[in-house]
């Protein structure tokens, strides 16, 4: 029926759930990045022994490394992915359309005559102009009616990414702030309050 009526816009509620999936995961993972920045700010001068503390810090960094990338990917799936996955199911879509063709023909011509009476020429320009019009028609085939099938499989796809994204992004971002929560001073200063790092705090 989609096909018939030429009506593929995305659906109204599952353009606001994708972007609204986006948008907040793009913000988690934007913070995220901000906790490696800071984490990394805080690594102590590099010496033999007491690296208990950048044995927190490095595997706290990995931690909010895995999460962003696979947030990233999420990001990738319920955007570019997505509007590009159904852009080409819809070229491949027989809509019905409809082609309107002109064709215009000129032709020109002179023709001469001779008067016997004062021996005097005349010359005759002829021509004229032809116009034809062309409607051409294609409609749906019955092939289209899987392909519609296809479009709505890959609407469906896109709300579940989009909510598994959110899923994931939520607890990817709490576990995260467990993790720093718990081992915040070591975060901030792994060899202690009395070693050798620049103290810059996360909170």
């Amino acid at each position: 029926e989609g096909a018939v009526n030429n009506d593929l816009n995305v659906p109204s509620f599952l353009s606001e759930a994708v972007k609204a999936a986006r948008n907040y995961t793009i913000e988690v993972t934007t913070n995220i990045s901000i906790m490696e920045k800071m984490i990394t700010l805080n690594f102590p001068v590099i010496e033999d022994g007491n690296n208990f503390g950048v044995t927190v810090q490095l595997s706290i960094l990995k931690m909010l490394k895995e999460t962003r990338e696979a947030l990233s990917t999420k990001i990738k799936a319920i955007g570019a992915s997505y509007y590009d996955a159904r852009a080409n199911a819809i070229d491949k879509l027989g809509l019905i359309k409809e082609t309107l063709t002109n064709t215009i023909t000129k032709t020109e011509g002179k023709s001469e005559s001779q008067s016997s009476k004062d021996n005097a020429k005349e010359t005759e320009e002829k021509g004229g102009e032809t116009r034809s019009e062309e409607k051409k028609k294609s409609g749906a085939s019955a092939v289209d009616s899987y392909r519609m099938q296809q479009l709505l499989a890959i609407d469906l796809q896109a709300y579940v990414d989009a909510k598994a994204a959110l899923v994931a992004a939520l607890d990817g971002y709490c576990a995260i702030c467990d993790n720093v929560s718990k081992n915040k001073d070591k975060l901030e200063s792994p060899k202690g309050l009395s070693g050798g790092t620049s103290h810059m705090s996360m909170f």
